[in-house]
């Protein structure tokens, strides 16, 4: 199970929301299943009972998944694409058939299991069962799920920039690995999230106005 799945999970089962839970390898499925109250393990056998399937699965594995076990399903059944680097359209061109949406995450499954609040992507309104359980960790918007792809890219690229150059100063200032990997970790991390949040403290103004000034 990937760290998105147990984000999901997490917050689900915060929420009082029971998730069937299926994985191919069973010894998995049982031991994820076990760290959540909500969370019930299921086989093929029980597919057919299901209305909508929520893919949180690599997206070289959406197509193969739909392929390999789309007859054990309802035909009415929604599958719900979560792969970010996994093209809706694509997968509905090859299941014209099925009915397949996006719900993609914006944001870190890390943070999501850890914080809550999601912030989910469709491209369409989606049916009460869906709608009901993002709802319930987040809040759904209706855009485009490239977007998602873009702001992904975009945060990951200046992240890196501005861990790599905080990197190189450090260096330059003799400063302990120790201490540096804490800033990147600790530090910057929490001081984005305040300047996001419009929750910097004294210091962090200070600072924020004179980069302020710097580029007028």
């Amino acid at each position: 199970m990937g760290r998105l799945g147990h984000a999901l999970m997490t917050q689900w089962n915060r929420a009082g929301i029971q998730v069937a839970v299926f994985h191919p390898h069973s010894d998995k499925k049982h031991s994820f299943t076990q760290k959540y109250e909500l969370a019930k393990a299921v086989s093929l056998d029980d597919f057919h009972r299901f209305s909508t399937v929520i893919l949180a699965i690599p997206p070289g594995a959406v197509s193969e998944f739909i392929n390999e076990h789309e007859y054990h399903f309802l035909k009415a059944t929604t599958f719900i694409n979560m792969a970010t680097a996994q093209d809706t359209e694509e997968i509905q061109q090859k299941f014209p058939q099925l009915s397949i949406v996006a719900m993609k995450l914006m944001g870190n499954a890390a943070d999501l299991e850890l914080r809550g609040n999601g912030l989910f992507v469709t491209e369409q309104p989606v049916n009460q069962p869906v709608n009901h359980l993002f709802s319930a960790i987040g809040n759904i918007v209706i855009d485009e799920e490239q977007t998602v792809s873009n702001g992904n890219k975009l945060a990951t690229y200046y992240a890196l920039k501005m861990a790599t150059e905080l990197e190189a100063e450090a260096k330059f200032q003799n400063i302990d690995p120790i201490y540096v990997e804490r800033m990147l970790t600790s530090l910057a991390p929490e001081v984005i999230r305040a300047y996001a949040q419009e929750e910097l403290g004294g210091f962090g103004k200070k600072v924020l106005e004179t980069l302020r000034l710097e580029d007028s």
